[in-house]
């Protein structure tokens, strides 16, 4: 019997040094979670405002793409014309011209 009650008492002494420990550690996870929480709550917010951002330089670039556009439409064709060089198989070709290879390889 003597063996019976020692097991008991080994186990309430157990169970009085575990249980302060266990209700530390749930209070450390308890701030550590509500750490985390917060954390949370922040990126969440940062992470809107880097949305609202991104569209922004969106309207951004398409604004500065329809300028863009804009002054290429006033332009006349006739101008462009004018301004434009013949093609090379529209240019006449000079009698007696050579058509030579580009040099690739060095002269040993």
């Amino acid at each position: 019997m003597s063996m019976k009650y020692l097991a008991i008492i080994a186990a309430v002494v157990s169970l009085a040094l575990i249980l302060p420990s266990c209700s530390k550690e749930e209070k450390s996870l308890k701030e550590e979670l509500r750490v985390m929480k917060e954390e949370n709550n922040f990126l969440k917010a940062e992470n809107i405002a880097l949305k609202k951002e991104v569209e922004e330089l969106y309207k951004k670039l398409e604004e500065r793409d329809k300028a863009r556009v804009a002054p290429e439409t006033q332009v006349k064709p006739e101008a462009l014309k004018k301004d434009t060089k013949p093609a090379a198989a529209e240019r006449p070709e000079r009698p007696g011209a050579e058509k030579r290879k580009p040099e690739t390889e060095t002269p040993r």
